[in-house]
């Protein structure tokens, strides 16, 4: 996830588009999804939607660091409950066999 990408999403009723924005610095690109950018590039997307809707956007990335690190911090955690579940048979066996030898 060197280069996340940046959409915007602009929604009007039912209508619902989604536009990549074109590569801008990461911290500018949600700067760009406005209501005029949303009608610049798609002047249909109220057609249909019914009187009186209005155009709502929100902006987004795909393949961000923090998904990144949400799913390595998922795997980490479920190959640790793996690798005890499968240890503890034998960490119990010892344990129980050591106490035996010292009463």
């Amino acid at each position: 996830a060197a280069n996340p990408i940046s959409f915007c999403k602009c929604l009007c009723g039912q209508n619902i588009t989604i536009i990549p924005i074109s590569p801008v610095p990461e911290k500018d690109a949600c700067n760009k999804c406005t209501k005029a950018f949303c009608n610049k590039l798609e002047p249909t997307l109220c057609e249909g939607a019914g009187t009186g809707e209005t155009i709502s956007v929100s902006c987004f990335q795909r393949d961000s660091y923090k998904d990144e690190i949400i799913v390595w911090i998922f795997l980490l955690l479920t190959g640790g409950l793996l690798f005890t579940a499968l240890a503890k048979p034998f960490i119990v066996k010892r344990y129980n066999v050591s106490q035996s030898m010292h009463p």
